[in-house]
């Protein structure tokens, strides 16, 4: 569960590697807000569908990572954005 540490009202940037993107998103948004990810306002299956976020942006059936795609959503105020090969952006309010 890596990421990069930033301050309440930051952008961060967050790759899922090793955890499902659904999870990094909620790390990375309560991570640009300061909020704990159980209190944030908004549930990510109210915006997205998780499992679709795998099935879009995982890995391929034989282990190569995705490229050329991205979606961008609002989750809790913030914007968010994945990008294919599973890099997690988030601008807070």
């Amino acid at each position: 569960m890596g990421g990069m540490k930033a301050t309440q009202k930051e952008k961060v940037e967050r790759f899922a590697h090793g955890e499902r993107l659904g999870t990094a998103v909620i790390e990375a948004v309560a991570e640009a807000t300061g909020i704990d990810p159980l209190k944030l306002d908004t549930r990510l299956y109210d915006v997205v569908d998780p499992d679709g976020l795998e099935q879009v942006f995982g890995k391929k059936a034989d282990g190569t990572i995705r490229t050329g795609g991205q979606l961008t959503f609002e989750l809790a105020q913030c914007d968010v954005v994945i990008h294919s090969e599973g890099r997690v952006v988030v601008t807070p309010p």
